[in-house]
């Protein structure tokens, strides 16, 4: 028997066909378990707030489309210094959900999918004619991370060497040039 997949860290599940026409607007903002599981996911120090302004609106015939501005603060480990420091959270994203059923052309079944970079992306699946508001969320920071975070002002010095040291024939030369011990003639 397999496990079934953990639950998501921020799940908030919106049913595609109980979207009005209108659209569903709802706020979502995570709490303090919420926050510390999402922030063992991302691999960052801690999330102080995380808070999305979420607008779900229908798209073609039983899909949706998500439209979030998420808001809030982490703390990540400057690379640099080694030094603890706050990031804010800052993301706004568009994602489309479809049903496989909506159109098959969407989804293709066989070959190579075909991604136009100058195009749309596809559309994610609908999971059983729902998306998860909260999961798409915690996927767009995950999109968002800097791999290698640093403090404001933070650089690295530069490090001078004599050129000597950067010509890798140096210790050749030295070879050709003798023995500097005069003792040693042979």
């Amino acid at each position: 028997m397999t496990d079934p997949l953990p639950k998501p860290e921020l799940s908030r599940p919106i049913r595609a066909n109980e979207i009005s026409k209108a659209g569903l607007e709802l706020t979502i903002e995570a709490d303090e378990a919420e926050r510390a599981a999402i922030a063992k996911r991302l691999g960052v120090l801690g999330i102080k707030a995380l808070k999305a302004e979420v607008t779900v609106k229908r798209w073609r015939r039983t899909g949706a489309r998500l439209i979030a501005a998420v808001t809030g603060s982490m703390t990540r480990r400057c690379v640099v210094t080694l030094e603890d420091f706050v990031v804010p959270i800052e993301e706004h994203f568009e994602v489309r959900f479809a049903d496989p059923s909506d159109n098959i052309a969407m989804f293709p079944t066989e070959g190579e999918m075909v991604l136009d970079p100058e195009g749309e992306e596809p559309p994610e699946i609908l999971d059983r004619g729902a998306l998860d508001a909260g999961e798409a969320v915690v996927q767009q920071l995950v999109l968002g991370l800097d791999p290698y975070p640093r403090k404001p002002g933070a650089a690295f010095d530069e490090v001078k060497e004599t050129p000597e040291k950067t010509s890798p024939f140096a210790v050749l030369s030295s070879l050709k040039e003798g023995p500097k011990d005069p003792e040693n003639k042979g």
